[in-house]
């Protein structure tokens, strides 16, 4: 997981992370047409459901540089692996104090939440794995980040 951008919109700060899988083609023949999907996000804070985003053209508009692009050949051939990000964004509180940031990451990702993600390929819908952000996110180090981009912004 790693944070791509913040920036203040309208009353909340909107983070912007990038959430990196490897994909392992543990079968006999290439995979050639495959997709992960985001199922679902588990146990969300609670009245806070509509402060996650995982669609970037619902994301709040950025006249900042966005990294990214289209894979020319998705194919993976057997017993090799490739990488691929899928996009999260959340609405913070408008806090930019550290503690208060910190505060309302860990409301957002707390131990319970979970994404909810599968691999469907041409031959198969793939099946439901399941991970915890928290376990990928170092809530103080994104809170200073937060903070130093936020404050570069307003500079």
């Amino acid at each position: 997981m790693h944070s791509q951008n913040a920036r203040r919109v309208d009353d909340s700060i909107f983070v912007e992370f990038d959430l990196h899988f490897t994909i392992k083609n543990v079968g006999g023949v290439a995979a050639y047409k495959w997709q992960l999907i985001i199922d679902q996000l588990k146990a969300p804070a609670e009245g806070r459901h509509s402060d996650y985003l995982f669609d970037r053209a619902k994301f709040p508009p950025y006249s900042g540089v966005r990294h990214g692009g289209i894979s020319l050949d998705p194919t993976i051939l057997p017993s090799l692996s490739t990488k691929e990000t899928k996009h999260l964004g959340v609405f913070l509180q408008p806090s930019a104090k550290q503690v208060a940031l910190e505060t309302d990451l860990l409301r957002l990702f707390s131990n319970e939440t979970e994404l909810w993600y599968r691999i469907v390929s041409e031959f198969s819908r793939g099946e439901s794995k399941k991970t915890k952000i928290a376990d990928y996110l170092d809530v103080a180090k994104v809170a200073r980040w937060i903070i130093s981009e936020i404050e570069g912004a307003q500079k």
